[in-house]
């Protein structure tokens, strides 16, 4: 499909398009749309690192040279340099013009990304400790300070484990996104009490952001479809009707 078949097709402005196309990871290459596998995001988004890491180029947060930076990507990994540009929009900001362009890296997106990968390409739930080294890996050592759990909210179910391979209590971390979910307000909340017929209002807040637009609107739609209870760690939500 084209730009120009979508705008026929959706009723929406330019900017509302490419913050839909963004959202979805979308290509615009010539006019044509294409879809970037989230696979081959996650591939792209390690290498961008190592090439920042092993080239010499400036450490964000200081800002980047962006032609140097895709010039320095297709020469190692032949990424297109289309495609890079695309990321460096998507994960950061540009500013300047033609060769003198520099990129201000969003290193918590970034990350975050990669960590939402690995999650997802796992096909049993994994424990949290065995999952963080994975991810450090794939960053690398310059960038493992940026790493954080909270980066995955909404992309992932964690499961309490007492004692694990490394000798002390942990979590199993399942992947769960959240952008996989109905977005009609009774559905999503049927479908997150048959993942769990038990959850912790924080946990569930988590789920309800995009289809809610504030707080006070969270609280009013969990008053709908919740019964909470307080227990010793905390309040937990359950349905209020059988599902």
């Amino acid at each position: 499909m084209t730009l120009d078949e979508l705008r026929n097709i959706v009723q929406a402005s330019d900017s509302e398009l490419e913050e839909g196309l963004r959202k979805a990871r979308i290509l615009n290459l010539g006019g044509t749309l294409r879809p970037l596998p989230m696979s081959s995001l996650t591939e792209i988004l390690v290498t961008l690192l190592l090439t920042i890491a092993s080239t010499g180029l400036p450490r964000p947060p200081k800002p980047i040279p962006l032609v140097k930076l895709v010039q320095n990507i297709e020469d190692e990994f032949q990424v297109n340099p289309d495609v890079m540009e695309h990321i460096a929009i998507w994960y950061g900001t540009i500013s300047g013009e033609g060769d003198k362009r520099m990129w201000d890296a969003d290193m918590k997106a970034i990350i975050g990304e990669i960590g939402v990968g690995i999650l997802r390409r796992a096909e049993d739930p994994v424990e949290e400790v065995e999952f963080v080294e994975r991810w450090k890996e794939q960053v690398g050592d310059m960038f493992t300070e940026h790493i954080d759990i909270t980066l995955l909210d909404g992309n992932y179910l964690s499961t309490p484990i007492p004692h694990t391979g490394y000798g002390e209590s942990s979590n199993t971390l399942l992947y769960y996104p959240r952008s996989s979910l109905p977005t009609d307000a009774a559905q999503r909340f049927q479908a997150l009490f048959l993942t769990r017929p038990k959850w912790k209002t924080e946990d569930m807040a988590i789920y309800l952001e995009d289809i809610a637009v504030d707080k006070k609107e969270r609280d009013r739609l969990m008053l709908k479809y919740t019964r909470q209870i307080t227990e010793a760690d905390g309040i937990w939500a359950t349905a209020r009707v059988r599902y």
